[in-house]
């Protein structure tokens, strides 16, 4: 049984994780041909525009991508599903396009209020043209992937990468690159995708929205409104923060930094996107408390491998994604890598609420992590800068895993691996701090080679002493080809 569990969770790894990453991945290859061909103005400026983009867009969505989901996996009849489909779809565009409209006319005031260059009002209006196209975007993609539908989710991405890459590639080539035409490409690629989504769909679409219906999805979704919109606040605190404190220059390494390291979160996302359906399916079956502890431990090992590489590497990543300017900001990777890593253990913490169907009681969770997230900056930017900000949010995420932990416990208990893991995730910090603070050589490229081969020669061994005994079973079967657990 487990052993199916594992090839079905795959399986969803494979297409919606994989398949997340690919706009992400397109994002970062293109990365270095944006930032090495405009000014660090600019750069200051596009890091400002997209955390705010995507606060807006957590706002719009209204938590809908949750409410949905939920009420389909009840619907009993395509008329019941056309219902959900059609009035979450008219509701988010309908507030999406109000509110992007409401802000174009507020372009001067908010410019000010975000610190942005006078000459990027353009870049602002272009980004609430690009509001409602992400925002449908992002409703079809979440159809898609409850109603497992791989190939058409994976569709709707590969049109939102093909767009972009494209685009800044002919901006490139033609010496076109600037902030307002990237803003314009990322415009194109939302919008493509959501025509593309909304014909796939056309069949479920009916312009009519149910409000008895909209109401008890607003009511469900209201929570995780309030918390993903939260939560984009404490990841994008920082910046709004520092915004008015620092140069643009120093904020401009500063915030490409925290983009870099946000790598680690294209692996974080497609763990998360990919256990959202399969936690959701496994919920209420006997096996379900056994197998999430298991993954926990699973996550926190791959997780462990994969942060460490990033970090050992980290110098000749920022060189190659940003260039040897922004090499300052390689000590901010560390408080960055173990939130995001934190992030992830969050679809674990939250199991036992999304089970009890107390969304409200995930609002007590992010009151914690923006208070401690908020407290930490104002007590340590003035004196630490950035480092304070770093620290505000590894502390939030931290916070708001222990807090959901505790709540989830009362409605679904899961055994975990407590002792293990936290000492993984102790080992982590070590090991990342001190790649962090020493280098073996000058030669960036050598230095991470050395910090990687070290990595490799140890964590074999870390690993197989982690895993509990039936893990270690099964790797034993499955070296002698007989790979079945319980």
């Amino acid at each position: 049984m487990f052993a199916e569990r594992i090839k079905s969770f795959a399986n969803d790894v494979l297409h919606f994780g994989a398949g997340n990453m690919l706009y992400s991945i397109v994002q970062f290859v293109t990365m270095p041909l944006v930032v090495r061909n405009i000014d660090k103005e600019q750069v200051a400026d596009w890091n400002i525009l997209l955390p705010t983009g995507v606060l807006l867009a957590a706002f719009v969505t209204f938590g809908m991508d949750s409410a949905t989901v939920r009420h389909l996996k009840d619907a009993e009849d395509d008329e019941q599903r056309s219902a959900i489909f059609s009035t979450g779809f008219l509701f988010e565009l309908i507030v999406a396009v109000l509110l992007g409209g409401c802000l174009v006319l507020a372009s001067g005031r908010i410019t000010v209020a975000l610190h942005l260059s006078d000459s990027q009002t353009a870049s602002w209006i272009v980004l609430m043209g690009w509001l409602p196209g992400v925002i449908l975007a992002q409703y079809f993609q979440n159809w898609f992937k409850y109603t497992f539908r791989r190939s058409l989710f994976i569709r709707l991405l590969a049109i939102q990468a093909g767009v972009y890459l494209s685009g800044i590639v002919f901006l490139a080539l033609s010496s076109h690159l600037t902030l307002f035409n990237v803003m314009l490409v990322m415009l194109l690629s939302q919008w493509l995708a959501a025509f593309t989504g909304l014909f796939l769909c056309r069949r479920l679409l009916a312009f009519q929205i149910d409000i008895p219906l909209l109401k008890l999805l607003l009511g469900y979704g209201l929570p995780f409104m309030v918390f993903a919109f939260g939560y984009n606040f404490i990841v994008s605190l920082d910046r709004y923060m520092l915004a008015g404190n620092l140069s643009k220059e120093e904020f401009a390494v500063y915030t490409q930094a925290v983009r870099i390291s946000a790598i680690v979160t294209m692996v974080v996302s497609s763990f998360n996107f990919a256990f959202g359906p399969f936690s959701l399916s496994l919920l209420g079956k006997s096996d379900a408390e056994k197998t999430f502890s298991r993954f926990h431990t699973y996550y926190i090992i791959t997780m462990f491998f994969v942060g460490l590489s990033f970090l050992a590497f980290g110098k000749v990543i920022i060189s190659i994604f940003a260039g040897t300017d922004y090499l300052d900001g390689y000590g901010f990777f560390l408080p960055f890598v173990a939130g995001y890593i934190l992030y992830g253990l969050y679809s674990f913490a939250q199991l036992g609420i999304i089970h009890s169907k107390k969304s409200h009681l995930s609002l007590y969770v992010l009151a914690v992590g923006a208070a401690t997230c908020i407290v930490t900056n104002f007590m340590l930017v003035e004196r630490y800068g950035g480092y304070g900000t770093a620290i505000g949010f590894l502390l939030a995420n931290l916070m708001m895993v222990l807090v959901s932990n505790i709540l989830s416990a009362k409605f679904l208990r899961i055994e975990y691996n407590l002792v293990k893991d936290t000492i993984l995730m102790l080992l982590f910090v070590a090991v990342g701090y001190g790649f962090v603070q020493v280098s073996f050589t000058e030669s960036i490229v050598l230095d991470g080679t050395l910090k990687f081969v070290s990595l490799l020669l140890v964590l074999p061994l870390v690993f197989f002493l982690f895993l509990a005994d039936q893990e270690r079973d099964y790797l034993r079967r499955v070296v002698f080809r007989n790979p079945t657990i319980d």
